[in-house]
């Protein structure tokens, strides 16, 4: 199966594509963590985040709050 193939069929079964599925349910996590103490760089790491500036300003676009403001 191609790449471009599978991800057509992804998003016919799921309702978005792979990457958009993926960020997704990785700030879910990640917002999931903070929730419960975790540190801003410890919840990105730990879902799949290779660099913190991306992820804060990815999960501030998603939530409307930076993730360090995001537990208080």
């Amino acid at each position: 199966m191609s790449p471009f193939y599978f991800a057509r069929v992804f998003a016919e079964l799921v309702g978005e594509p792979p990457h958009r599925y993926l960020l997704r349910t990785r700030l879910h996590r990640a917002a999931r963590m903070l929730h419960d103490g975790a540190r801003v760089t410890e919840a990105a790491v730990k879902s799949g985040f290779s660099d913190v500036n991306h992820f804060s300003k990815t999960f501030q676009r998603r939530y409307g709050t930076p993730p360090s403001r995001y537990s208080s």
